[in-house]
């Protein structure tokens, strides 16, 4: 453990403070971004009155809860110089909106920012798609294959960085996770992650990612395997179907918005910024 008595900062590593600890107190604060999401224990955790800070040096994200914006720059600039050797670059997901602009004065840029879609009757789904390619739904998939070809998408969006190995085996040690292959030239081109989950008004299919190789791409590729997993989902029950894609993402919204998803809230959606050291 390390203390500033000029700042009032307290340093702890790893087990020190344990995962849960670091969640009770960032979801007590005003402001935090712990949603949707585990939090990773080993982190470089760094905590002052009125904020806390939690840098996933392995996967290069920042878990954080504060009062303020002024509360969060101050704790992030006393302790950025103590992380900066272990990485270049941190993602924070979803900030919150009250926030935002002190992150932006202070070197954070915008990454991405993710909206809901929905396709509100997915029983009702129907497609006359000839799917040229053999597509496979796997409970027990290949996730190294999956990662190369999630990787090799990486920057072709906003914000995309590809998943890495340790995300696709936790995704398919859950219940109900799956990972769909487009094989083409006798090879998978193309990688989905997609489950099932039961929300308030029933079974829900959950399209989390759509990846396709770089040059495989502009084939319809995307469009055979969102066909069939839509067409899947509505075998195994689902009533609803569910994606999140980023507000710039022009042509997978132009994709989804064909097969009838909407968006079904207005105002901001998931707001991730990162900062370069």
């Amino acid at each position: 453990m390390w203390y500033n008595p000029v700042n009032n900062i307290i340093l702890r590593w790893g087990a020190m403070m344990n995962a849960a600890e670091f969640e009770k107190i960032a979801v007590s604060k005003k402001y935090h971004n712990i949603f949707y999401t585990s939090i990773p224990e080993g982190m470089k955790v760094f905590r002052s009155p009125d904020a806390i800070l939690g840098f996933d040096v392995g996967n290069g994200e920042i878990f954080m809860g504060c009062v303020s914006g002024n509360a969060f720059i101050k704790l992030f600039n006393s302790s950025k110089e103590d992380v900066a050797d272990t990485r270049g670059d941190f993602e924070i997901k979803f900030v919150p909106e009250g926030i935002e602009f002190m992150l932006l004065k202070n070197g954070f840029y915008p990454e991405s920012e993710f909206v809901d879609y929905w396709l509100d009757d997915l029983q009702k789904f129907s497609s006359n798609l000839e799917f040229k390619n053999r597509i496979e739904i796997q409970e027990d998939f290949n996730e190294e294959m999956a990662h190369e070809i999630s990787a090799s998408c990486e920057g072709m969006s906003r914000g995309f960085r590809g998943e890495t190995v340790k995300t696709l085996s936790e995704w398919k040690g859950q219940k109900k996770r799956y990972g769909m292959f487009l094989f083409s030239d006798r090879k998978a081109v193309g990688f989905m992650m997609l489950g099932i989950y039961t929300g308030s008004s029933g079974s829900v299919l959950w399209i989390r990612e759509i990846a396709v190789r770089p040059d495989y791409q502009s084939k319809g590729f995307g469009r055979q395997m969102l066909v069939k997993a839509l067409l899947w989902g509505k075998q195994e029950g689902a009533s609803k179907a569910f994606l999140a894609v980023d507000v710039e993402n022009d042509n997978a919204l132009s994709l989804y918005e064909s097969l009838g998803f909407c968006r079904k809230i207005e105002g901001r959606g998931q707001i991730n910024m990162s900062v370069t050291f």
